[in-house]
C-alpha cells in the first residue's frame, strides 16, 4: 500500500488533486487512472474525486495498492547486484564506469550495462570513483529517494596527514573559470561540507586512510576539498600532485563503501557495506599503516 500525504501549498491554489499528485510526487497518467479506479483520495479526511480543486492548507491523502513494472535487468557475470529489490537495485560501480551515459561518450554507462531502457540513478560517482550506486527503477521511486535522508561514506587515500584527526571541511564549490569538468573553491559557489576523520597513517610515503561523510553533493567534493586543504586523494590527475610515489593506481583513490537510505514503501533502514576494491586494498597492503 502507498501513501501520498501533502499538505497543500500557495503555487497549488485551484488546481486539481490530480494535479497536484502528478507533479509533487511525480506520479504518471498510468498510476492516476489504478488511484481513480482501486485506491482512495482525500481531501481534508474527507473522500474527494481527482478533479477536486485545492486551495492552500488543505490536507491531501491518497492510499493505493500501485503496482510499478520494472524493466527488465541482467547483470554481468562480475557485477551481481549489492542490494535489490522491486523498486531500486544497489551496485558496486567499477574504475572507468560513469554511472549514466552522455551525449557522445564512448564510456561503458552502468545503467546502459543493466537495462536496455532508461534508469533512475539516484547519485552519481565520478568516471574513477569506486563503490555503492543506488538506481531507482522508476520515476517515482527516484523522487521518494531524493527526498530521503541517505548516509553516503566514502574511504579515501590522501597525500600527508590532515591537522586534525576529525572534523568538517566546510567550503563552497564552484565551476572553475574556462573549465567545463574542473571545479574549485570559490567564496560564490554552492555551500559544501565534507565530514572526515582519518583512520589511518603511514609514513613513508607520507599517506592518510581518510572516511568522509558528504552532507552536500557537489561535483568532485572530496577531490576539491582535500585539494583545498592540501592533501588531495593520491592518484587523482586533476587535482592531486605531480610528484612521484612509485604507486600505479591510474585513478583517483576514492571509494564509496557505505549507504543507509530508507526503502521507499516500507521505511525499512538498508544498510550496505563494500569492500575496498583490489588497487586501493594493495596500497594498504604494501605501506605499514598505523590506525589512528
Amino acid at each position: 500500500m502507498q501513501k501520498f500525504a501533502y499538505t497543500v501549498e500557495e503555487k497549488y491554489a485551484g488546481q486539481s488533486l490530480r494535479e497536484v499528485l502528478r507533479e509533487e510526487f511525480k506520479i504518471s497518467r498510468r498510476m492516476l487512472k489504478r488511484l481513480r479506479w482501486e485506491g482512495k483520495t482525500y481531501l481534508n479526511q474527507e473522500e474527494a474525486m481527482l478533479w477536486y480543486p485545492v486551495k492552500t492548507g488543505d490536507q491531501i491523502l491518497a492510499l493505493a495498492d500501485l503496482e510499478i513494472e520494472a524493466p527488465r535487468l541482467h547483470f554481468p557475470p562480475d557485477q551481481e547486484p549489492v542490494f535489490q529489490d522491486p523498486n531500486l537495485v544497489v551496485m558496486s560501480k567499477k574504475a572507468g564506469q560513469v554511472v549514466h551515459k552522455s551525449l557522445n561518450s564512448q564510456l561503458v554507462d552502468l545503467c546502459g550495462l543493466i537495462a536496455d531502457q532508461p534508469l533512475h540513478p539516484v547519485q552519481r560517482l565520478d568516471r574513477d570513483t569506486t563503490g555503492l550506486v543506488i538506481i531507482a527503477l522508476n520515476a517515482y521511486t527516484h523522487y521518494r529517494l531524493s527526498q530521503s535522508k541517505i548516509i553516503k561514506k566514502y574511504l579515501g587515500i590522501c597525500h600527508g596527514q590532515l591537522d586534525q584527526n576529525e572534523g568538517v571541511i566546510d567550503a563552497p564549490i564552484a565551476r572553475a573559470q574556462g573549465s567545463i569538468m574542473e571545479r574549485e573553491v570559490n567564496p560564490k559557489g554552492k555551500p559544501a561540507q565534507t565530514g572526515y576523520r582519518v583512520l589511518a597513517y603511514a609514513a613513508d610515503p607520507d599517506l592518510s586512510l581518510v572516511e568522509f561523510r558528504l552532507y552536500t553533493g557537489r561535483t568532485h567534493q572530496i577531490r576539491v576539498h582535500t585539494y583545498h586543504v592540501g592533501h588531495p586523494l593520491l592518484g587523482d590527475s586533476m587535482y592531486g600532485r605531480q610528484e612521484a610515489l612509485d604507486i600505479e593506481l591510474g585513478r583517483q583513490a576514492l571509494h564509496a563503501y557505505h549507504l543507509e537510505f530508507p526503502l521507499p514503501y516500507t521505511e525499512d533502514r538498508i544498510v550496505l557495506d563494500d569492500p575496498v576494491p583490489s588497487d586501493m586494498q594493495a596500497v594498504l597492503d604494501r605501506f605499514q599503516f598505523n590506525k589512528i
